[in-house]
């Protein structure tokens, strides 16, 4: 039983640091800017961010990068790979390793999915 508890502990560290590697990756991996719909416009179809006064184009919407309109800000967030993708590989199965952990190492897995 000890050998058990032993490799449980160690997948619990390698998640968490796995976790913490993934986040910090994707975090570094995305670059934000952020204008206000006050000086700003943003053509059909995300394509442009414009500039209201001069009508000059100020971010090209370019594959890697997202736009959305949130309250009274037009929010753009380019994503850099690789390194955003190999953070979403590190996140997704070291969280869902780390849940089923904690899950079951409260008994918790059981209650729930009705085992034992």
């Amino acid at each position: 039983m000890g050998d058990e508890k032993k490799i449980v502990n160690i997948l619990c560290i390698v998640s968490i640091v796995c976790l913490i590697l993934g986040s910090i990756f994707i975090d570094i991996s995305t670059k934000t800017s952020v204008y206000p719909t006050s000086e700003y416009w943003v053509a059909k179809e995300y394509h442009h961010v414009y500039e209201n006064y001069s009508g000059e184009i100020v971010d090209y919407i370019e594959e890697n990068e997202r736009c959305e309109i949130k309250d009274d800000e037009i929010i753009v967030k380019k994503y850099s790979q690789p390194l955003n993708g190999i953070g979403w590989v590190l996140v997704v199965p070291s969280g869902i390793l780390l849940a089923y952990l904690i899950l079951d190492a409260t008994g918790l897995w059981d209650k729930i999915f009705g085992y034992g």
